[in-house]
């Protein structure tokens, strides 16, 4: 079981405006599953993980030093975790993303 030892929340932007396709967000955590999957919880996202039938959204992230593709979501009560397909080694905490 990952352990996040806490994060701030992840204010979850798809609920004050569904449409927002852009956003500005600040990298909170950055981690590495077991499975090798590279984890990020930004402070903020417009990225919806799925639930009540409908489907998680897709999109990239970008920060100065990658740009990736998000491949999964996963929501843990009021923290959301962005699954990249690349970057564990490329993304570093506090980095600004969008």
């Amino acid at each position: 079981m990952l352990n996040l030892d806490r994060p701030p929340s992840t204010r979850m932007l798809y609920y004050e405006d569904a449409y927002t396709k852009e956003f500005d967000s600040n990298v909170i955590r950055v981690f590495e599953t077991e499975n090798h999957e590279t984890g990020v919880i930004l402070n903020k996202t417009v990225f919806y993980p799925g639930g009540g039938g409908q489907p998680p959204d897709t999109g990239l992230i970008e920060s100065s030093t990658i740009q990736a593709k998000v491949i999964k979501l996963q929501r843990r009560d009021k923290i959301i975790i962005h699954f990249l397909n690349k970057g564990f080694e490329e993304i570093k905490e506090e980095d600004p993303a969008r």
